[in-house]
């Protein structure tokens, strides 16, 4: 499609197309198209003046290299969009990109900075109207309070992204609210709800065709399973999880969810051998009375 633009000498409906194109190749978890696409579309922002629009393919790239993991890029085009933003006064997208920031502080530890720019976000969402962006916020704040051990808080947080995102018919923002309410129950060791909220979130990941959470979802499971000794389950989550991975092109997370597949198997290949074993001792004297 990108080409009929080319063709009519379009650059603006060009590079609208080829940015509706990466975003279509982040949600399917094709990082490196979604990048080359974003950058190509830069490249024709870039070249016509248009700070808005390019600033909305920076703010892309941001998205996928954060989703990459390389969270020092993320964070640097993150900014370089926000300043856009902020200098022509865009609110909406001003909070998208303080949102993106926040979660790449969360990933790495920081969450200070990462509840302050949650909460600059969510007041502006609240401002504007835009209930996914505001669901999105108060889900940013729900991880920032599980990871600083923070459940009660957490879970107030959750729940309230939870019924935002049902009221707007979000479902990727349910799911990811279902999953980390399960976060929350597996802290306080109640596993059989950890389970069942995942397996909800699981299943509308696997629906929307959202890989990335779906593999999420499925990890999150395959270790609830392994705490409690359900091992066969666990190995079945892990090696769909792996799939997700690999399709994903995300190599690193693909080798620790086939590492800890191998290990339970290793483990019941041990049980059982070791109940073979156990049976030949007992069997002995049996053999010997005659």
């Amino acid at each position: 499609a990108s080409n009929i633009y080319a063709i009519s000498h379009d650059n603006k409906g060009k590079a609208d197309n080829l940015r509706s194109l990466a975003g279509l190749h982040l949600f399917r978890g094709e990082h490196t198209e979604a990048a080359s696409f974003y950058t190509e579309a830069l490249q024709i922002h870039t070249e016509s003046g248009d700070r808005e629009e390019g600033a909305h393919a920076v703010f892309g790239l941001a998205e996928v290299r954060r989703m990459q993991g390389e969270y020092g890029e993320a964070k640097r085009l993150y900014s370089e969009s926000l300043q856009v933003y902020t200098g022509i006064d865009s609110r909406r997208s001003r909070a998208n990109a303080l949102f993106g920031l926040a979660d790449v502080h969360l990933y790495q530890g920081e969450y200070s900075e990462a509840e302050t720019l949650s909460l600059e976000a969510l007041g502006i969402f609240t401002d504007v109207g835009d209930s996914e962006g505001r669901g999105n916020a108060l889900w940013s704040l729900g991880e920032v309070h599980r990871l600083r051990g923070e459940y009660s808080e957490a879970t107030e947080r959750y729940s309230e992204a939870f019924e935002v995102c049902a009221e707007i018919g979000d479902r990727e923002g349910r799911a990811s609210a279902l999953w980390g309410l399960a976060q929350v129950h597996a802290k306080r060791g109640e596993y059989d709800d950890a389970i069942k909220l995942s397996s909800e979130a699981k299943e509308i990941f696997t629906d929307i065709g959202d890989k990335y959470w779906r593999a999420e979802a499925l990890i999150s499971l395959a270790h609830f399973h392994r705490i409690q000794a359900h091992n066969r389950e666990a190995i079945s989550c892990y090696e769909e999880a792996l799939k997700d991975l690999e399709e994903i092109g995300d190599s690193k997370r693909a080798a620790d969810a086939l590492k800890n597949a191998a290990e339970i198997r290793k483990t019941l290949e041990e049980g059982v051998a070791g109940s073979t074993e156990t049976a030949k001792v007992e069997e002995a004297p049996l053999l010997s009375l005659g």
